[in-house]
């Protein structure tokens, strides 16, 4: 009769293997020329009874293939993670890739665990498989995010300009497309094609910030929303909002600098006791047999990882200040 442990583990087996063949179909397709955002940008050309039913039908069509949905909860919250990143990967192909980062994980902690805890790889091996990918694509949509931070002032600033002159604002956000540098040119000049292809301002940029993680961009939105529908002068109110923003950024530095030491602290601690494990293991290889032969040995050992893992969560949330 199996144990529980094989089951769990032809159970992970058996979803990775999933994940890993829907991530081989994508890649097939696209290597294929096979367009998955066709059928998105014809969409964007229909003209519903109203824009808020256009951005559902849209968000509809973004929610991926059904297989994803039913194997991971908040599926739609980590497709938009993905393609916040701005990587060349779908959030299909990275389900795959975590699938297959698991089962790599999954082979190498059975091959170096002893037996009598080898059943903790199974509770290792998808964190370690799910975390260094969402990792990875976090550090990206990060830096996405900052860059496009620190080159909104100016975009506004431009469009200030451009409207203290006397063009209207489309043109002004055509301008930033042409004028200005990635990722904040090519993200509006997403905008000023779908302006010239019949979209509304404001659901144009509501659209934008869904694709950019930008808590800065729903104030823009937010000011063009009330001059167009209330007037008033957004000249003005757009100056302002660059200030604001600029000052708010250098001010986020400097907190940035501040908690570096905070930051460094938290992994240096939750690193020190492996490398002083390691390094009593090389001076003395049986330094732990005694302790390791303890029944209570691999339950400790799960603790002290998993206490770890709290230690960098929590000294992270502290050193987060929010500007």
């Amino acid at each position: 009769m199996l144990s529980a442990v094989t089951i769990a583990a032809f159970i992970a087996i058996f979803v990775a293997a999933l994940l890993v063949a829907d991530a081989v179909v994508g890649m097939v397709r696209a290597a294929r020329g096979i367009d998955e955002n066709a059928v998105d940008r014809r969409l964007t050309l229909t003209q519903p009874a109203s824009a808020s039913q256009r951005v559902e039908i849209l968000r509809a069509r973004r929610a991926g293939t059904f297989l994803p949905q039913m194997l991971v909860p908040f599926y739609q919250r980590y497709a938009q993670f993905v393609r916040q990143s701005h990587l060349d990967v779908s959030p299909e192909r990275m389900m795959g890739i975590m699938g297959l980062s698991a089962l790599v994980a999954l082979a190498v902690l059975l091959v170096v665990l002893p037996a009598r805890v080898a059943w903790t790889s199974l509770l290792f091996a998808p964190i370690i498989g799910a975390g260094i990918p969402l990792y990875y694509v976090g550090r990206a949509r990060s830096k996405f995010r900052t860059q496009f931070e620190e080159q909104l002032p100016d975009a506004i600033d431009l469009i200030v300009r451009s409207l203290r002159i006397g063009h209207p604002v489309s043109n002004a956000i055509s301008l930033i497309a042409r004028e200005m540098p990635a990722p904040i040119g090519p993200e509006f000049g997403i905008v000023a094609e779908q302006i010239s292809y019949g979209h509304e301002l404001p659901l144009a940029i509501t659209e934008m910030q869904e694709r950019v993680p930008a808590a800065d961009l729903a104030y823009f939105s937010m000011a063009i929303q009330i001059q167009l529908e209330s007037g008033g002068n957004l000249v003005e109110s757009l100056q302002k909002l660059a200030n604001v923003i600029r000052d708010r950024y250098r001010m986020f530095r400097k907190v940035h600098a501040i908690t570096a030491e905070g930051r460094f602290s938290a992994w240096a601690l939750s690193i020190f006791p492996f490398i002083i494990a390691g390094g009593v293991l090389l001076v003395r290889p049986g330094y732990y047999d005694v302790v390791a032969a303890q029944t209570w040995f691999p339950y400790v050992a799960v603790m002290v990882v998993v206490m770890l893992v709290v230690n960098i969560i929590m000294m992270r949330l502290l050193t987060a200040i929010k500007v």
